[in-house]
C-alpha cells in the first residue's frame, strides 16, 4: 500500500505517481504469480540438489557432499535474485512509460530513486524508507532510469498546490511533536521561495497551531489563506477544524454547510461535517450523513469508526456493535467483528429484520475468516 512516509520523499505528484506506476506495473505483469511459479522451480532445484548431496554423503561423504548441498542452495538463491532484479527493471521500464502516457514527468522515477538512495545513506534500521526495504535502489538502477528517459522530450511541469497541501497535512498529522512542527513551518513560511511553497507552509502552520490549541494565531493565518483561495476545500476544512477544536461547532457547521452547497458530494467536507455534528451533540443528523457515506464508501474504515461514535451518542447500542464489526472486518480482525455482532444479537432479538441481517453478516464474516 501507499503509506504517509512516501509523502516525505515524493516532493511532487510526479514522483508519487512514479512509485504508483512502478507498483501497478508489478500487478499488470503478474510478477507475484510469476514469483510463486519461480519459487516452485527453485524448490525443485533445491530438492534435487539436496537429494544429490544426501546420496554423495552416503557414498563418498566429506567435502564433496557438503559442496553439493551448499551449491544447490546457492543456485536457487542466485536464481531468485536474478528474477527479482529482472522484475524490478521491468516494473521501472513500464512505470516510466506509464508516466509519459499519463502526461506526467517520466524523469520523476529517476528523481525519486535518487532521493530515496540519498535518504538510505543516512538511515538505519526502522528509519530506512519503507519502499527501500523491498525495492533496493542501486547506482545502476538510478542510471538505468535516467537512460530510459533520454528519448522523452523535456517539459516544464508546474507545481501542484493540492499535492503540496497533502504532503504538509501528512507530515503534521503523523508528527509526535506539534510544537516542533510550528517552529518548522514558521521558518519555512518565511523562507518560502515561491507562492505554492508559501501557501503550503502556511497551511501546515494552521494545522499545527490548531493541534496545540493556539486558535487565535491559527485563525489569523487561515483568514489570509481563505482570502487568497476562497473556494479551496482544505482551507475551509482547516477553518472549520479550528472552531470545532475550540468547542464552537455551530460556527464550524455554518462554514461546512456553506461549502457543501458548492460541493455537495465532497467526501472530506461530508466527513468533517459529520464530525462537527458529533461535537455539537447532534448524533441523529450525523447518522444521516454517515449512513449515506457508508453506502458510497463501504470499505472506508474511518466512516465506520465515526458511525460507531454516532450510534453511541444516539444511544443505539446494537448500531454501535454493528458499526464496530464493520470496522474490524476492514482491518481483517474477524474475531473481534464476530464478538461485536455476538453482543448485538441478544439486543435485537425482538426485531426479526435486524436479527436476520446480523446472522447473515456473521455467516459472511465466518466465511472470510475461513478463507472462503
Amino acid at each position: 500500500g501507499v503509506h504517509h512516509g512516501l509523502f516525505r520523499y515524493a516532493q511532487t505528484e510526479h514522483e508519487m505517481s512514479a512509485i504508483l506506476s512502478h507498483e501497478l506495473a508489478h500487478l499488470s505483469q503478474r510478477h507475484f504469480a510469476r514469483r510463486v511459479a519461480e519459487g516452485k522451480k527453485s524448490a525443485a532445484i533445491n530438492i534435487a540438489g539436496l537429494l544429490a548431496g544426501v546420496i554423495l554423503a552416503a557414498t563418498a561423504g566429506g567435502d564433496a557432499a557438503l559442496a553439493a548441498l551448499t551449491g544447490s542452495s546457492g543456485l536457487a538463491q542466485n536464481q531468485s535474485l536474478k528474477y527479482s532484479r529482472e522484475r524490478e527493471a521491468e516494473a521501472d521500464r513500464i512505470g516510466i512509460y506509464t508516466l509519459d502516457e499519463a502526461s506526467m514527468d517520466p524523469r520523476a522515477m529517476a528523481y525519486m530513486f535518487e532521493r530515496l538512495q540519498r535518504a538510505s545513506r543516512y538511515s538505519t534500521g526502522n528509519n530506512i524508507p519503507e519502499f527501500l526495504r523491498t525495492h533496493p535502489v542501486t547506482n545502476d538502477r538510478v542510471a538505468d532510469s535516467y537512460n530510459q528517459t533520454q528519448n522523452y522530450p523535456k517539459k516544464q511541469f508546474p507545481a501542484n498546490l493540492d499535492y503540496q497541501l497533502m504532503r504538509v497535512r501528512a507530515r503534521v498529522i503523523t508528527s509526535g511533536n506539534q510544537p516542533q512542527e510550528i517552529k518548522h513551518f514558521e521558518a519555512a513560511f518565511k523562507e518560502s521561495r515561491n507562492t505554492i511553497q508559501k501557501t503550503a507552509n502556511q497551511y501546515g502552520l494552521v494545522i499545527s497551531l490548531t493541534n496545540t490549541l493556539a486558535f487565535d494565531k491559527a485563525r489569523t493565518h487561515i483568514r489570509e489563506l481563505r482570502e487568497q483561495h476562497p473556494l479551496n476545500i482544505p482551507f475551509r476544512i482547516a477553518e472549520a477544524a479550528i472552531y470545532t477544536s475550540a468547542q464552537q461547532p455551530e460556527i464550524a457547521l455554518d462554514l461546512l454547510e456553506e461549502a457543501l452547497e458548492v460541493s455537495p458530494n465532497n467526501y472530506p467536507l461530508s466527513a468533517t461535517y459529520a464530525q462537527a455534528l458529533l461535537t455539537a451533540r447532534k448524533p441523529h443528523a450525523a447518522l444521516e450523513v454517515l449512513t449515506n457515506l457508508s453506502v458510497e464508501r463501504p470499505n472506508d474504515e474511518y466512516v465506520w469508526f465515526l458511525l460507531a461514535e454516532a450510534y453511541g451518542l444516539a444511544n443505539d447500542i446494537p448500531g454501535v456493535h454493528e458499526a464496530r464489526a464493520e470496522f474490524f472486518v476492514l482491518n481483517a480482525n474477524y474475531d473481534q467483528a464476530i464478538k461485536q455482532l455476538g453482543y448485538a444479537l441478544p439486543l435485537v432479538r425482538h426485531n426479526f429484520q435486524q436479527t436476520a441481517r446480523i446472522k447473515q453478516r456473521l455467516e459472511d464474516i465466518w466465511m472470510m475468516k475461513d478463507g472462503g
